[in-house]
């Protein structure tokens, strides 16, 4: 009785459970201590080679050193595989070196800017807005109405902007006695270094204070100025002329007060006398100057 009972639970459990009362059959409780036995002494026959590896010196010829883990399988040693990598580094590095460098192009690329872009580098040039000017000289006649002689002139300039100034000019030449070339006592007629004239002008004058590209304080002007030039003759016959002048020079800056320079000029219009009556008055000067600004 007690036997058909067991035998109908086992049954019941074999249909509910298979796999557990397949395994609880499968595996007695003494080959589980069997298993248990041998798995201990396979960890420590495990942990005696991985101690035995461990103790081995690291060898140059492998990358990688072989380690047994707890299932049999070598795996890579992080010190060694570090070791090599630095070696292989070093290597590159040394063979690197003993490489001959290679010979490089040098590229050089220049930007132009168009000249409107450029912005003009000025040298030095008066202080302003005043500046005076002294001039000596020679002046010659080159027409019988026009004086000539040693030649002293002054100026006043007034600053417009950076390179435009207002100018005058006075003048004064002495020369030889004007000659008669007749009978007529009134006839008296000047040119070449003869004569003495008075000169009485003004305009405008014009620096060029980035032009040319010289880098040397040496500042190129010109000058265009108008006026009344005064013929004094030995006799009667004196009378004026109603010129225009035309001049250019440079002057050395030795600072923005003080300058040095020559000048050379041209003088010409119609001559007004008291006997000769009308004419040409052509004159030509050359000076040397200094300018003072303040």
């Amino acid at each position: 009785m007690n036997k058909l009972i067991l035998n109908s639970i086992l049954l019941f459990s074999l249909l509910l459970f298979p796999e557990y009362v397949y395994s609880q059959e499968k595996e007695s409780p003494g080959e589980k201590l069997g298993n248990a036995g041998e798995t201990a002494t396979g960890k420590s026959e495990n942990n005696d080679n991985i101690k035995q590896v461990n103790s081995q010196p690291t060898s140059d010829s492998s990358p990688l050193q072989s380690k047994a883990s707890v299932d049999g399988t070598p795996v890579k040693d992080a010190s060694s595989l570090a070791s090599k990598n630095k070696k292989s580094q070093e290597d590159d590095s040394a063979a690197s070196t003993s490489e001959k460098p290679k010979e490089k192009i040098k590229i050089v690329v220049k930007k132009v800017e168009p000249a409107y872009k450029k912005v003009p580098v000025f040298r030095v040039h008066p202080r302003g807005p005043n500046a005076i000017t002294a001039g000596i000289g020679i002046k010659a006649g080159l027409t019988d109405n026009s004086t000539g002689g040693f030649y002293i002139n002054f100026g006043y300039n007034y600053q417009l902007s950076k390179v435009l100034w207002a100018d005058s000019l006075l003048g004064v030449n002495f020369g030889g006695d004007c000659t008669n070339t007749g009978d007529d006592e009134d006839n008296y007629q000047c040119g070449g270094l003869n004569g003495f004239g008075l000169d009485l002008m003004v305009g405008v004058l014009y620096r060029f204070l980035d032009f040319p590209l010289w880098k040397i304080p040496v500042n190129p002007y010109i000058r265009l100025l108008t006026g009344v030039s005064f013929i004094v003759s030995n006799g009667p016959n004196d009378g004026f002329g109603l010129v225009m002048k035309g001049a250019g020079g440079a002057r050395y800056s030795f600072n923005d007060e003080i300058a040095v320079g020559v000048e050379m000029g041209m003088t010409l219009g119609p001559a007004f006398r008291n006997v000769i009556g009308a004419g040409a008055f052509f004159g030509f000067d050359f000076v040397f100057n200094v300018e003072y600004s303040f």
